[in-house]
């Protein structure tokens, strides 16, 4: 039987997909839409996709977080192994800090999004989400707080900033920079 995750949108980039032709890209993906554009995720775990929130990272508020770490003790405390939250990444860190304070069990909490929507050349949103359940999954990310996954890094949720609008590597951790890293799928 394979463990299960709780993922969790929030919104975000990673959630965009194409509006009209020619309009750009709206919010439009769903959690379960973003599961199903990673195959790979079906084969490490059972996931439970939930649309928590669908917002632009700016527009989450203190509410939105404080409903969503009751949602993430609920799904904990049901035998989840570990929760991933996707959501955009102009607020993430903030996000991520909120619920490191507010959620205190061991299971993994991860927070990842995209800095280039599926509509573009090379989105990182799937990989970002890949990693982000290989890393809930992870037996080390245990017990040590709320982590941000992106571009093949994990960030702890106190250190990370992002530091560039559109860079896919945006995110640093000072003073010690991430505390792991995604290789080759682990």
């Amino acid at each position: 039987m394979l463990p299960r995750i709780s993922v969790f949108s929030l919104g975000g980039t990673i959630a965009m997909g194409a509006s009209a032709p020619g309009k750009g890209v709206s919010l439009s993906h769903s959690a379960a839409m973003l599961v199903d554009a990673v195959p790979a995720l079906a084969e490490i775990a059972e996931i439970d996709a939930s649309s928590f929130r669908q917002l632009p990272s700016p527009d989450i508020t203190l509410d939105d977080l404080a409903a969503l770490a009751r949602e993430i003790d609920r799904r904990l405390d049901d035998g989840v192994r570990g929760i991933v939250v996707t959501q955009g990444t102009d607020t993430i860190e903030e996000s991520a800090f909120v619920i490191d304070r507010l959620v205190h069990k061991d299971a993994p909490v991860v927070f990842t999004g995209a800095m280039r929507n599926p509509t573009m050349p090379g989105p990182d949103g799937p990989a970002n989400l890949h990693h982000a359940v290989i890393t809930a999954l992870e037996q080390q990310a245990r017990g040590i707080g709320t982590l941000v996954v992106l571009n093949d890094e994990i960030h702890a949720a106190r250190y990370v900033q992002k530091l560039h609008t559109t860079n896919p590597a945006a995110f640093q951790s000072s003073p010690a920079g991430p505390v792991g890293w995604i290789l080759e799928g682990r």
